[in-house]
């Protein structure tokens, strides 16, 4: 399969890396990419950007739900006039095999997708650092205090990791208070996730 594809998901169970995601698919989609994004789990995605930045609902690969063959058919449907595949969702750690729904994990396996994790900085410390993941590409940092604060996670995750952090996104009060109060089913404005981007 000659489709460009590529999975971003989180690794902490209570991550907040939506800004991340909305900020991802908003400098894509401004660099003139065609982007259909992909649900790693048939459930309700809260916030979801997909429709207001790309033009295009999210869909699901679900792999609790679709055989190899079904996943693949509707990957390569989603993906008729686009340029690029992004899966969402989040990644298991290696020592956790077991998975209630869908897995980002199996979805990327079945695609061969190049897998990059969000990690939200504020749930990391010296002491707490999340699993890796078995298999893994790169790494994005969200809710970084300052550039030193992401500078000095980058060289710890890539020393233990062996993979590149790819970028970050600073910590911001005001997203924090959007992600409060904007109601679930409620995409973000295009606006701020320009601002974002």
């Amino acid at each position: 399969m000659r489709i460009p594809r590529l999975a971003v998901g989180t690794v902490q169970h209570q991550a907040r890396c939506e800004p991340l995601f909305w900020a991802l698919l908003t400098s894509l989609s401004q660099s003139g990419m065609a982007v259909q994004t992909f649900g790693s789990r048939a459930s309700y995605a809260s916030h979801d950007a997909s429709r207001v930045l790309t033009g295009r609902p999210r869909r699901y690969l679900d792999s609790w739900m679709m055989d190899d063959d079904q996943s693949l058919a509707i990957f390569e449907k989603g993906m008729v006039d686009c340029h690029l595949g992004l899966l969402e969702g989040s990644f298991s750690p290696a020592s956790n095999s077991t998975n209630v729904g869908g897995s980002l994990d199996e979805s990327c396996d079945r695609l061969n997708c190049p897998r990059i994790a969000a990690i939200d900085l504020s749930l990391m410390d010296g002491c707490r650092i999340p699993a890796r993941p078995e298999h893994l590409d790169g790494i994005l940092l969200s809710r970084a205090k300052s550039d030193e604060h992401a500078l000095k996670c980058q060289a710890t995750l890539e020393s233990l990791w062996g993979v590149p952090v790819l970028g970050w996104l600073p910590d911001s009060e005001p997203i924090d208070a959007l992600l409060d109060y904007l109601p679930a089913s409620q995409a973000p404005a295009r606006s701020v996730c320009l601002s974002l981007a």
